[in-house]
């Protein structure tokens, strides 16, 4: 399993078109950002939508912004 922060070789077929090498970096460079501490850094109104549905990210995660 690699570290965060490192690409990887070998992407599965299914996941080739979203992780693929030419995206990695990108992705890789969003990893040093911490969406909390950077909101907080804003001093204008910021509209957070979340649900209580969603089984991929949890209602405390929009909370937490």
């Amino acid at each position: 399993m690699p570290n965060w922060g490192q690409a990887v070789e070998e992407v599965s077929p299914d996941l080739a078109s979203i992780f693929r090498p030419s995206v990695q970096p990108y992705l890789i460079s969003w990893l040093a950002y911490n969406p909390v501490e950077e909101l907080s850094k804003l001093e204008i109104p910021i509209f957070i939508a979340g649900g209580t549905t969603d089984l991929q990210v949890p209602i405390q995660d929009a909370e937490r912004l």
